[in-house]
């Protein structure tokens, strides 16, 4: 991802360092798992993986991003090209496919005249994050972080990190967190729309909007 100025604002929407995470190897370089393989869906392909203990049991799970492709050349709804999956393995060793969001990660022509938005997904243990970048001559960014939750036994957002271009300050990120600027909200059935519209607090400050006439 291009390099961005980063501003801190109040105390509470600084960017903050994810210690937490750690970076991944190159999964995506290498043959997909056997697996892994009856989980890639017809007319679709393996976009992104990464293997690693997701509900914080000790076994190694998978955490992928597929590819759809449409039909006749078509490409398939923006909202649905991508799914991204969680398998998890059970006590027998075998993987079991247990959700599936349909929205979360961006299409890839949804960023505008800037090329494919996708930036990345890191996981550890019981956690994962995924990033987009797009935009025009005025950029936009996210970033959104999932932690696993024992006794939900689901994965919830935990931190949002949005960005925006702004014609005096270049690209500002303000971040936000589960319990003091949203509260729970599940990774089944995420869509970036229902954050904003439903979940994040009315008082707090969203990023300003992107005036560049030219973005997408």
């Amino acid at each position: 991802m291009a390099a961005c100025a980063l501003l801190a604002f109040t105390p509470s929407l600084a960017r903050a360092d994810d210690s937490t995470e750690s970076g991944n190897e190159d999964e995506d370089s290498r043959p997909v798992p056997a697996e892994l393989a009856p989980f890639i869906e017809p007319r679709s392909s393996l976009m992104v993986w990464r293997q690693v203990d997701l509900n914080r049991d000790g076994r190694k799970d998978y955490l992928f991003i597929l590819e759809r492709q449409g039909t006749e050349g078509e490409d398939p709804l923006e909202d649905h090209q991508r799914p991204l999956k969680i398998a998890l393995r059970g006590a027998d060793g075998r993987l079991h496919l247990v959700l599936s969001n349909e929205a979360l990660v961006r299409c890839h022509n949804c960023g505008g005249t800037w090329p494919d938005p996708f930036d990345d997904l890191s996981a550890a243990t019981g956690t994962f994050t995924l990033a987009h970048y797009g935009g025009s001559r005025w950029r936009w960014s996210d970033r959104w972080r999932f932690d696993y939750d024992a006794r939900a036994n689901t994965w919830f957002l935990t931190k949002a990190e949005l960005g925006s271009d702004t014609e005096a300050d270049g690209h500002q990120v303000r971040t936000y967190r589960r319990g003091r600027h949203f509260g729970s909200v599940p990774l089944k059935g995420f869509s970036q729309e229902q954050f904003f519209a439903r979940h994040l607090r009315k008082n707090v400050p969203q990023p300003k909007p992107v005036t560049d006439p030219n973005r997408s």
